[in-house]
């Protein structure tokens, strides 16, 4: 999950979050329910963030480049996600002289929609 926040609101969030750590149980506890009824209002959880903040980042797979370059860009991005039949695949493309025929720019494009998919989860 992606949490899209307006600068204001992640500037808001962020010095919410700093009085968390604060000597005074009052104002730490106001915190932690100010700071989970912010982040409940974008329909995320405690949980949700600290997953999505231990996350490794994927760069977002381009949409208008070359067959050859997108195929480059999801090895070297995200070829741990890639099956061994994907990557062979893609290196094949990678290094092709000719335009991709039809048939292989469906696959290449159903792996790209795959690999964003993820990134977005």
């Amino acid at each position: 999950m992606i949490l899209h926040l307006a600068p204001e609101q992640a500037k808001r969030l962020a010095k919410v979050a700093a009085r968390l750590a604060s000597d005074h149980a009052c104002e730490h506890a106001a915190a932690a329910l100010l700071a989970t009824r912010l982040l409940s209002g974008h329909g995320v959880s405690w949980s949700d963030l600290v997953a999505g903040a231990f996350r490794p980042h994927r760069p977002p797979v381009p949409s208008v480049c070359s067959p050859q370059a997108l195929a480059r860009v999801l090895l070297a991005c995200h070829g741990a996600e890639l099956s061994s039949w994907e990557i062979q695949f893609l290196r094949s493309i990678a290094g092709g002289r000719g335009a991709p025929t039809a048939k292989q720019m469906a696959v290449l494009k159903r792996t790209a929609t795959c690999v964003q998919g993820a990134a977005d989860a």
